[in-house]
């Protein structure tokens, strides 16, 4: 081969690898950013959601003897909606990251914001992503949904439906043995007894008189003795509930 040909193979060569490499470096540049901007995405959507919740707090707090009652409602209820419309907008770029508790947070909030497509389309998500070993935020996703289903004012509503998914959340709640796993099924039968008792009587007597036992259970079997856990503060809300309703009756 001349010499002259085989430096011209030699350059095609080596340009043909510069631009290859440029293409891969570029790709990867491109990867890189486009990662970037989907966690900044995600991260602008988790402070929204957090500004939605310290908002909603903030608005539980006014007193409604303050002068300035109407206008800081008014002007909380401007501030959670701009929150609400940045969520809709970037959930669809940052889908695949959201992890359950985002899910659920974003459900929550768009449910008390009366967004109920997106909140159903949230809590729906959360109860895929759950895994069957986390009993917790399985419970979790199946209680924010059938509290939607057994809601008769929420478009889309069924009796039915809420009826299946508070049983499905009893029982995997009493999948585990342990001292929380009993207290998740006392709450879920309380989630249950108050979605779907007569509105007039109160809750499904029934249903929360198993709550009350299975969070007796729960406290027994609490080797902690810890008198601020969930099933002894649930106990203590529930008989200070009986006795205010014991007073207003006799």
């Amino acid at each position: 081969m001349p010499i002259a040909s085989w430096f011209s193979t030699v350059e095609f060569g080596l340009a043909l690898a510069t631009v290859v490499v440029g293409s891969i470096a570029a790709g990867l540049a491109w990867r890189a950013h486009r990662d970037d901007v989907r966690l900044g995405h995600l991260r602008d959507l988790r402070q929204a959601l957090i500004a939605l919740m310290d908002l909603r707090e903030r608005y539980a707090t006014i007193a409604a003897n303050d002068p300035h009652f109407v206008d800081r409602h008014a002007a909380i209820n401007k501030s959670r909606s701009i929150y609400l419309a940045i969520t809709a907008t970037l959930v669809g770029s940052v889908e695949r990251d959201l992890s359950v508790d985002d899910l659920i947070a974003l459900g929550d909030e768009n449910l008390t914001g009366e967004r109920y497509d997106l909140a159903l389309w949230a809590y729906e998500l959360a109860r895929k992503r759950a895994r069957p070993d986390d009993v917790i935020n399985t419970v979790r996703c199946l209680l924010s949904l059938a509290d939607y289903f057994a809601n008769a004012h929420l478009p889309g509503s069924s009796p039915d439906r809420a009826e299946a998914l508070f049983r499905e959340s009893v029982s995997v709640a009493e999948t585990s043995s342990s001292a929380y796993g009993i207290y998740l099924a006392g709450f879920s039968y309380e989630r249950w007894a108050r979605a779907t008792g007569n509105v007039p009587s109160g809750p499904h007597p029934a249903r929360l008189q198993r709550a009350q036992e299975l969070y007796r259970q729960s406290a027994s079997a609490d080797l902690t003795r810890n008198p601020a856990g969930p099933a002894a503060a649930a106990l203590t809300r529930l008989a200070r509930e009986h006795g205010a309703k014991s007073t207003t009756t006799s």
